[in-house]
């Protein structure tokens, strides 16, 4: 199985089961406020949190500037920036930022990502947007 089909199939998989968890809104409460519930929550003993923003959206993309979700160390997502390989990159992305920390390797408390959903490579990834997103991680440090 090549990389892409992998990483496609990887990002499938992921947001299929944020749903079924209820990570990703499907009624109820609004994105927004599962974010803000999370992020003013205290964090379980270790835990750290990442707070994603869309900070820049060019051409088609699932979701606009401003949208955010938040990846705890735990391995809890709430909230989304639109799902599938992009949102994956992302969370992929936090995952390393764990690491460090974790790790006691020095890093920024924050970073920007920007996810490429353009013609070359959408269908193979599986994205149907042919956009981009440029997306800032932040440490969400306890704002409970």
């Amino acid at each position: 199985m090549k990389w892409k089909e992998i990483r496609r199939r990887a990002g499938a998989l992921l947001l299929s089961v944020a749903i079924f968890a209820g990570s990703v809104p499907m009624g109820g409460y609004a994105a927004e406020e599962q974010v803000l519930e999370e992020l003013t929550k205290a964090p379980e003993d270790g835990e750290q949190k990442m707070l994603c923003t869309i900070i820049e959206k060019r051409g088609s993309a699932p979701r606009s500037a401003g949208t955010q979700m938040v990846v705890t160390s735990l391995g809890r997502v709430v909230g989304t920036i639109g799902g599938g390989c992009a949102e994956a990159e992302v969370i992929m992305a936090c995952r390393k930022h764990f690491y460090k920390i974790r790790e006691g390797v020095p890093h920024p408390a924050c970073e920007k990502i920007r996810i490429r959903m353009t013609t070359d490579n959408a269908e193979e990834e599986g994205m149907v947007c042919g956009g981009t997103i440029l997306v800032l991680l932040e440490e969400a440090d306890d704002l409970s």
